[in-house]
């Protein structure tokens, strides 16, 4: 009940209380990549910039290099950097992120 009912105060423009559950979710089940990508939409799509580089940080140190999409959590984590203007730390996980993903991977901030 809690992910739909999250989902239907976006639909409602309550996008704020939808990632304050996210948070909740991620808090208890911090390897839930579904919805990291979920509250990291939320944040952005607030201007939340701060909000979107801290989630990604309290969940990172939970995953290790070898779980799958831990390098799309690098990402994530890499563009909430880029978006609080820390450019330097955000090339740094960018640089990561190749080596967990066998895409090519370009960072544009």
């Amino acid at each position: 009940m809690y992910f739909t009912e999250r989902c239907i105060w976006c639909c409602y423009s309550h996008v704020d209380r939808a990632c304050a559950t996210w948070e909740q979710i991620l808090y208890d089940c911090p390897t839930d990549a579904f919805v990291a990508r979920l509250v990291q939409n939320g944040y952005y799509f607030l201007g939340a910039n701060e909000a979107m580089r801290d989630s990604a940080a309290r969940i990172l140190p939970h995953w290790t290099p070898g779980r799958p999409l831990y390098g799309y959590l690098l990402g994530i984590y890499s563009f909430g950097l880029c978006e609080t203007r820390d450019f330097d730390n955000a090339m740094l996980m960018a640089t990561k992120v190749g080596d967990y993903c066998h895409l090519s991977v370009s960072v544009y901030c």
